[in-house]
């Protein structure tokens, strides 16, 4: 039977908003149960609402019937699209006989809030312009090259006519952001914007908050945090970008008599010190309830009863902002799935209750299954009760956590009970933890844990291919590959999601790419960190091992030698084998040939020994499996025996 065409996707995304693209580019499945069908043709149809859509009045644009069996990126072909633009579209197939299947339901593509920032903005300017009026924004608080400190609460208030017809939330950090609208959290994603080349580029986000305003007062408030820009990353220390966080959003606000209010970042914006008392990625966060402040982004926030250890209520007690003082990176809408809370698990049973101090608890728990995430637990206890989580893969011989492969990473995470008798819930906002088992200890009643979960944080990939054999391993072993991949795709593909590293390295995802594309959807992501991986060419067309590199670490500023510097190249081409994305390699090209020729100009013979250039960097057959009993071809047990000539030639062949 010839059904509606689903899984409709622009950019690989459903329904995404923030587009850069002139020309997005549209994809869906053709529905047909029948034998030997194909699709021989279509139809693209796309309006400005999905009211002129359905009915198929004043279109932005009609393909007419395209002889065509292509159904993945296919161009919009409509007019140019301006800044926040909205298009609904829809399509339908026809098949061998040219018999055409029902429309599919409406989807929706939305463009990002196009241009640079302006150097200068006031809180309410007038909307024709709708570029980037918004500054850089940050709170006086700096941790240290060791410690954090203090997660900020920023605010802003402010009053509308009426109630908007339409209202879009553009927003980004250097670091993290969460970001509250009059009481209500923006969005579910984690971790935004996510990381990048902070020297090049930072992504924001767009959200649709039309239904979260009000006529009259409204606040926006904004948790801060340090996250890749001033914590703790892989190899490197605190503060490799900067040495606070800064926060830039605008607020683009349109009424039913066609004018428009923007409310964008700047020095009117007030902050407080947070209940998040330190935040850091590898040592874990740190949250006291007895300074929560509150709902600070409800409107009447001041004036509102509450309780009165909130020490948000007094509105002197929320100092100025300063403007950040920074380079302004270029913003670039996101262009891969946002990263969240894809599932929760449950402990194994009860937890092991293990020997504490004179007083105190410590009970382990077993998820069953390593994971990234964090865990969310519902407790009762007296105000003032610590309670300490700290995270590990496994148990060593005795039953005890096992945190000798987390390094520096101390993956601990507390939390400060303020006492209230209906509970009270912790889940860390901006720490990221690979574990199976915890352990909470503290002084605490018995019956005080109510609840505990693990959630899985990661991009949102779908899955889209399975493998089941009659071997009970082989199936365990795809699982694990599964959900390493799982744990692993953040807003970058990492290594680890555990221990003090936790960086993306080249080699591991040109290898793993093919499969990876085999598993899940992994268009999006993959094309968000090539972009990453162009930012980081050198200017002799070299390439590194990790992307985005760290500031300051040499060992992976200089070109990644064999199988490392060539995942730009091999990566852009599985994703084109895959997804048939002809304008990546288009994007790229220049690169490409950039990076073919510094090698060209360093192994003129045409024999590539990346040994020759630079001991330091080679990494060679990295934990080659011969490795382990020789001595590998640089004297580094993790490297295997493959002579480094044959494998530099090879590639460079390749």
């Amino acid at each position: 039977m010839l059904s509606a065409p689903r899984r409709l996707r622009c950019e690989y995304l459903i329904n995404p908003r923030g587009l850069e693209t002139p020309q997005p580019r549209l994809s869906w499945w053709p529905t047909d149960d029948r034998r030997a069908e194909v699709q021989s043709a279509y139809q693209i149809v796309a309006a400005a609402n999905p009211e002129r859509l359905a009915a198929g009045a004043e279109l932005l644009w009609d393909s007419g019937q395209v002889a065509s069996s292509q159904t993945v990126n296919v161009p919009y072909g409509g007019p140019g699209l301006k800044s926040l633009a909205s298009v609904w579209w829809k399509v339908r197939s026809f098949d061998s006989d040219g018999i055409p299947s029902p429309w599919s339901e409406a989807a929706l593509f939305e463009m990002g809030l196009l241009g640079n920032p302006a150097t200068k903005a006031r809180a309410f300017v007038d909307a024709q312009n709708p570029n980037w009026q918004a500054q850089w924004i940050s709170a006086p608080l700096r941790g240290s090259k060791d410690q954090a400190t203090t997660v900020p609460a920023l605010r802003c208030q402010f009053d509308l006519p009426s109630k908007p017809v339409r209202a879009r939330l553009c927003i980004s950090a250097l670091g993290l952001y969460s970001a509250q609208l009059n009481g209500r959290r923006v969005g579910q994603q984690e971790l935004a914007p996510g990381w990048t080349d902070y020297h090049s580029r930072v992504n924001y986000q767009v959200y649709d908050v039309t239904r979260d305003l009000n006529e009259g007062e409204n606040a926006l408030g904004v948790l801060l945090g340090d996250g890749w820009y001033c914590g703790t990353m892989g190899m490197t220390e605190r503060q490799a970008y900067g040495d606070r966080p800064a926060l830039i959003a605008q607020l683009m606000v349109e009424f039913d008599d066609g004018t428009n209010q923007v409310v964008a970042s700047d020095t009117s914006w007030r902050w407080h010190r947070s209940h998040i008392v330190s935040s850091d990625f590898f040592a874990g966060e740190s949250i006291d309830a007895r300074q929560h402040l509150g709902n600070f982004s409800a409107p009447g926030y001041f004036s509102s009863p509450g309780f009165s250890s909130e020490p948000g209520r007094d509105p002197q007690n929320w100092l100025q902002v300063e403007l950040a003082g920074v380079t302004p990176p270029k913003l670039t809408a996101t262009c891969m799935p946002a990263v969240g809370v894809v599932r929760e698990l449950n402990p194994l049973g009860e937890p092991v209750r293990r020997p504490a101090p004179r007083g105190g608890r410590r009970w382990l728990y077993d998820f069953g299954q390593n994971l990234c995430g964090r865990v969310s637990i519902m407790l009762q206890a007296p105000a003032g009760t610590l309670i300490r989580v700290r995270h590990a893969q496994r148990l060593d011989a005795v039953g005890e956590l096992d945190t000798a492969n987390l390094g520096r990473a101390l993956a601990e995470d507390c939390y400060t009970c303020c006492g209230d008798p209906q509970g009270e819930l912790f889940e860390p906002v901006f720490a990221l933890h690979g574990f199976a088992h915890i352990e909470i200890s503290g002084k605490f009643p018995f019956d005080a844990i109510q609840s505990v979960k693990a959630q899985v944080i990661g991009a949102g990939l779908e899955t889209t291919g399975e493998f089941k054999c009659d071997h009970v391993l082989i199936n365990r072993l795809q699982d694990n590959i599964a959900w390493t991949q799982r744990s692993n795709v953040q807003s970058v593909p990492t290594d680890s999601p555990e221990r003090d590293e936790r960086l993306a390295w080249t080699s591991t995802n040109q290898v793993f790419a093919r499969t990876a594309a085999f598993n899940m959807d992994t268009a999006a992501s993959t094309k968000k960190w090539l972009l990453d991986f162009a930012d980081a060419q050198r200017a002799d067309g070299s390439l590194p091992s990790v992307v985005p590199v760290p500031p300051g670490v040499e060992l992976v500023e200089t070109d990644g030698g064999a199988g490392w510097s060539d995942a730009l190249l091999i990566c852009a081409w599985v994703q084109y084998r895959c997804f048939n994305d002809q304008r990546l390699l288009e994007q790229h090209y220049g690169r490409f040939v950039a990076f073919v020729e510094s090698l060209e100009k360093r192994f003129p013979d045409g024999i590539r020994d990346d040994r020759a250039l630079s001991d330091s960097v080679y990494l060679g057959d990295w934990m080659a499996p011969d490795g382990l009993s020789r001595s590998g071809a640089n004297g580094d047990v993790r490297q295997g025996d493959t002579p480094p000539d044959l494998l530099g030639t090879a590639y460079f062949y390749y």
